[in-house]
């Protein structure tokens, strides 16, 4: 069997929740509790879109 309560986020989604953890502050287990997701899933969205320390400055 595999599983059922899988989400499907769009590449939009992922944007939004990634920038969401980078706001001063926010843990990143509330953003993912918040969206049904887990940690590890936001390190490899934040790897999918290359948010290295200097590029997230200009992210911004």
């Amino acid at each position: 069997m595999g599983r059922r309560n899988r989400r499907r986020f769009s590449d939009e989604q992922k944007r939004a929740i990634v920038q969401e953890t980078e706001k001063p502050g926010v843990a990143m287990a509330q953003v993912c509790r918040r969206h049904g997701g887990a940690i590890s899933m936001l390190f490899r969205w934040r790897v999918e879109f290359r948010l290295t320390a200097a590029r997230r400055r200009n992210w911004q």
